[in-house]
Parts: structure tokens; sequence; C-alpha cells
């Protein structure tokens, strides 16, 4: 049933799709290219997109391998595409996004073991915090309120996070290239300096705000990508919310090779590709 709505929705939609199901690590760029590798006759691609976010660097290596493959591609959003896939999907020529599909912002995170048991510290809310202050207190110098920060997250991780958010000015204008309808610096403003919490949510008519192209699909074509989406929903547990989904974690999948799935278990973790062809070609070689 799914297969068939994915030919479907590329009928609908003229062009091959992808799906990826599957947070934003470097382990995902392999076993893509295979699926990109496999399209015999690249026209336009839709990539359909579910992610929470994860590397940004993997964000950016995804959209500058896609387009080494195709020149125009589209991101298919049925739910979220937040934090890096938000990124990911500036590189996109147009978002085809259900109601419900969102963005978020950027909030690049650093850890630390001797805070809260190792939570995750926003820098937004650090760079809040040392814009704030100063504002509220003009005298007060800026060097102990970064002793204060530093005193509790490692100066090398501060400069990590500082590092990626310098990559997302320096690199994501050039993601967004021509398809928006407002300068590139002022959309990733919006994303990554804007008052909102890192939860918040860009629905479709925010994001059309913001100034990226966003195609609201037919009926027709919701009806296919929530249908594909609600049944991956149920191979990969996604509604699963206490951390005890079941071995498949992830999912890329196309009609040209087929599915490639995230297997944790006691034994084994990583990608499993399922692709006769994969199987053949690994037999001849």
């Amino acid at each position: 049933m799914r297969l068939q709505d994915i030919k479907s929705l590329e009928s609908l939609r003229n062009s091959s799709i992808i799906l990826l199901v599957s947070g934003m690590q470097e382990d995902v760029l392999e076993p893509l290219a295979r699926h990109l590798e496999a399209i015999e006759e690249p026209g336009r691609l839709s990539l359909f997109l579910r992610t929470g976010g994860g590397d940004t660097t993997t964000a950016f290596n995804i959209v500058n391998m896609i387009k080494q493959y195709f020149k125009e591609f589209e991101i298919i959003i049925p739910t979220v595409a937040h934090s890096a896939g938000t990124l990911l999907s500036l590189g996109a020529s147009k978002l085809v996004m259900t109601k419900q599909a969102s963005l978020s912002p950027f909030d690049p995170s650093v850890r630390n073991d001797r805070i809260n048991n190792g939570m995750n510290i926003s820098w937004r809310d650090m760079n809040y915090f040392m814009t704030s202050a100063s504002m509220s207190n003009s005298e007060v110098e800026t060097k102990p309120l970064h002793a204060l920060i530093e005193s509790q997250v490692h100066p090398l991780l501060i400069g990590h996070a500082e590092r990626t958010v310098a990559q997302i000015r320096t690199y994501a204008p050039i993601l967004i290239g021509n398809e928006s309808s407002r300068p590139p610096e002022e959309i990733i403003h919006q994303f990554l300096e804007s008052n909102t919490h890192h939860n918040y949510r860009f629905y479709r008519d925010e994001v059309e705000r913001i100034g990226l192209s966003v195609v609201h699909p037919t009926k027709v074509e919701e009806k296919l990508i929530l249908s594909i989406f609600d049944d991956i929903a149920k191979e990969l547990d996604l509604n699963n919310h206490d951390h005890k989904r079941g071995k498949v974690k992830a999912l890329i999948e196309s009609t040209e090779y087929g599915k490639t799935l995230f297997i944790h278990t006691e034994d084994y973790e990583g990608w499993v590709d399922e692709s006769e062809r994969f199987r053949k070609a690994k037999k001849l070689s």
C-alpha cells in the first residue's frame, strides 16, 4: 500500500521521491547516496523528510550531495523538519507542507556532565542571558558574565556552539540562493536569533511570511503524504515516546532502490540495506 502511495505521489509531483525519516547524523549520508545513485533518469527530486534534528553539518552535506544529482529538489514535510531539518529545508527550491507540518528555530546546544546530569545547554539561552544582562545594566562588565557561564560549561563546548552558529550564518544564505522572497540574511535571523523558544513551531503560513517558497498540497496530495507517513510511523513506532521503541529506529526508502533501515539491537547498530539490487551487487563484487 505504501509503495503504491509513493508512486501515486511521484506521479502527481512529477518527481522521484526518497523518504528520509531519521535524525541528522553523518552516518545517513552513505545509505542516502545509494538511493540517489539508483535513480536512473534524474529529473526532479522530492525529499520526503521527517526529522527532529541533529548535526547541522550533516544538513549542509545532505543538501550539497543532493545537488550533485539534481539541479532542483523540493522537500515534502508531513509533520516536523526541526532544528537541523529546518536548516536542510533552506536548500530546497520549495517546501511542500501539510497543515500540520512545521519548521523550528536553530539552536545549537552544548552538553556538560557537570550540569543536571548532562542536560543540553542551549546556545540561544546562553546568548540571551549575555545580551539581556548587558542591556539591563550597561555598567556591568561582560567578563564576569562570561566567567559565570564558563564556570558551568567548558569553554571548548561554548566555542563549538559559537563555531556552529558562525557556520550557519556563513553558509545557510548560500543554501537559500535566489528562491526566497526576502534577503537570505533576514531569513536566517528569523530562525536563529528571534526570541522564539527552541520548541516553537513555524507552521506553513509563518514560513511563507518569513520568505521561503511554500506549496500547499492538494487534498489528494495531502491525503497521500499523511497516509505514507502514518504507515512509516507504525513501522518505526514513532508515537511511542517512552524510549521503548522497537529495534528499527530510522528509514530511507525509494521506489527505485527499496528500503534501508537503521537497526539498533544488542548485537548490531547501523544501517541495513534491504534492496535486492544491493544484495546482488554485493554477491558480484
